[in-house]
């Protein structure tokens, strides 16, 4: 038997072993990768996890799922996912890690972005898709329409570092489904990488961060941006009265930041009375 195979049996008892445990509240599941290069092993998992999660449904609240660089997921994984997703009432805490999974698409990203918003409990929402080339316009676009569905949602955090599909089109899809998040706390925004967003993207987003009031954390990874790009995120942020904390990170900037665009900062950042924690970095 191949360790491979012995791996895989271990895991499975190792699932069984959670899901004879009724009570569990906080459930964090990190599958190897190595285990998961073959579609046979990554088909039996997710079945496997199906089972347990609904098992340990009644008492479940947090639950973390990292496939990071698992590349045999496939959209026949997250249909399962998506259909087990809808069975946790209970869930409070999400997290879900999807970066260089080089097999999904779409279509698969959308039966999980559907069940999230049957999760009447969640407050948190973390979602990982670093280097996932089908996190495009089209995937913002179907899970900006879940976020306005998810009123409760007080923390989200979006990592798509190097997602090269992501345009205006994208950003300004995100910015909508933000805008109907009133009750939100934390935001993460990392998009990173060589997409294709200008400007006027960031126009748009700033637009819908301006409707954030309660906004406490706000973190927020962007590329190529200009002066314009930042004077309009300062008009957003400056309206954020209850912010405690800002983490800005301007990449590749494609012109330097004239003493207009800091001043513009400067001023924005002045207005906030709360504010107790800033990291600026600004690479160009």
């Amino acid at each position: 038997m191949e360790t491979k195979d012995v791996d895989m049996i271990h895991l499975i008892k190792l699932l069984h072993i959670v899901s004879s445990s009724k009570g569990i509240k906080a459930l964090n599941i990190e599958f190897p990768r190595m285990l998961m290069l073959r579609k046979r092993n990554s088909s039996i998992h997710f079945h496997e996890l199906n089972k347990t999660l609904k098992n340990i449904s009644l008492s479940l609240q947090v639950l973390t799922l990292d496939f990071s660089k698992c590349i045999s997921v496939d959209d026949s994984d997250l249909i399962i996912l998506g259909q087990c997703l809808k069975t946790l009432t209970h869930v409070q805490n999400f997290t879900l890690n999807l970066s260089k999974c080089e097999h999904i698409t779409v279509t698969g990203l959308d039966y999980v972005f559907r069940a999230l918003k049957r999760l009447p409990l969640i407050e948190k929402l973390a979602l990982y898709f670093e280097g996932c080339a089908q996190f495009n316009n089209t995937a913002i676009w179907n899970l900006s329409q879940s976020l306005k569905k998810i009123v409760s949602l007080k923390s989200f955090i979006l990592f798509a570092y190097g997602c090269d599909h992501i345009d205006d089109e994208g950003l300004i899809n995100l910015g909508q489904g933000l805008e109907k998040l009133k009750d939100l706390q934390t935001l993460e925004l990392n998009l990173k990488g060589y997409n294709k967003i200008s400007d006027k993207g960031y126009q748009y987003l700033s637009e819908n961060l301006r409707s954030l009031a309660n906004l406490q954390s706000l973190t927020l990874g962007f590329l190529g941006t200009t002066n314009i790009g930042l004077n309009s995120l300062c008009e957003a942020v400056k309206n954020l009265m209850k912010l405690l904390s800002l983490n800005l990170h301007l990449q590749e900037c494609r012109k330097p930041l004239n003493d207009k665009g800091l001043s513009k900062l400067s001023e924005a950042l002045a207005g906030l009375p709360l504010l107790q924690g800033l990291k600026l970095e600004f690479l160009w």
